[in-house]
């Protein structure tokens, strides 16, 4: 019963900053969803790197401009899919007001 007031309780965060001003709802979030999604895949790149050299698959852990650039492309789904989600939400808005 917590754990549902508590996902009750972040989407109405989340509505709320959707609502409010442009610069956050178009640059601060997807910024901030870019950070997951760029944190996400890096995570997952060490924790197979360093599960990987025990086994002699690499002799040296090291993290490369390639596990960079690979991260890179997660922070940039993840912005542009939160960015077509505010762009979407703002477009529902727009028409649930027209019809009332």
């Amino acid at each position: 019963m917590d754990s549902l007031s508590n996902k009750n309780d972040a989407k109405t965060v989340r509505t709320l900053f959707r609502s409010s001003n442009p610069f956050v709802r178009y640059f601060l979030l997807p910024i901030t969803e870019g950070l997951y999604g760029f944190s996400f895949i890096i995570a997952l790149i060490f924790i197979v790197k360093w599960l990987s050299s025990p086994l002699g698959v690499s002799q040296v852990f090291a993290v490369d401009i390639i596990e960079i650039k690979l991260s890179l492309t997660g922070f940039f789904l993840m912005f542009v899919l939160c960015l077509i989600d505010n762009i979407n939400s703002k477009k529902e808005q727009l028409e649930d007001s027209l019809t009332i």
